[in-house]
């Protein structure tokens, strides 16, 4: 009996441990990876950038909005990725608001002392890319095919997902 409450007690710390499907909907999608459909977007001077012309590079994307309070709170962390691998051209960030509105986001990102640029869909998202929920990030590998896909706020400025986007510069 003893051991039965034991055994009860370790496997209710361990599965407290462990992230719910429901609470955390990241995907490192190494084994089921997937190749994105074509997609363009803009940047504030309309200045066009086509992910297929980004084969060879890590990008990551950010689907996020200046209204949207937990897009805003992982900006930051962002920020500090983009810092981190600044003299990589291996590796891209596009931040890539939804609401349309670039001028906006650049004086938020000069009040915020970011250094980020924003872009805007020019034409339609691909749905493996962004189901709706908001902030959405995804890492696309050197051969053009999702590798991570998170639809929550994130870290990315810690020294695990340094480590995962060494792993994929490396590939």
């Amino acid at each position: 009996m003893k051991k039965l409450k034991r055994f009860a007690c370790i496997a209710a710390l361990v599965i407290g441990m462990l992230p719910s499907p429901a609470v955390g909907k990241t995907f490192f999608l190494s084994d089921t990876s997937r190749p994105v459909g074509p997609f363009v977007v803009a940047d504030v001077y309309g200045k066009k950038l086509d992910l297929g012309l980004l084969r060879g590079k890590v990008v990551f994307i950010n689907f996020w909005a200046l209204t949207c309070a937990p897009c805003k709170a992982e900006l930051p962390t962002i920020n500090n990725l983009a810092g981190h691998y600044i003299n990589d051209t291996n590796f891209v960030i596009l931040p890539i608001d939804l609401d349309h509105k670039l001028q906006e986001d650049m004086l938020y990102f000069t009040e915020q002392k970011l250094t980020l640029t924003a872009y805007m869909p020019s034409g339609i998202v691909p749905q493996e890319l962004f189901m709706g929920a908001l902030p959405t990030t995804a890492v696309i590998d050197k051969v053009g095919k999702i590798v991570f896909l998170r639809q929550e706020e994130g870290k990315y400025d810690t020294a695990s997902f340094f480590q995962f986007v060494d792993s994929l510069l490396r590939q």
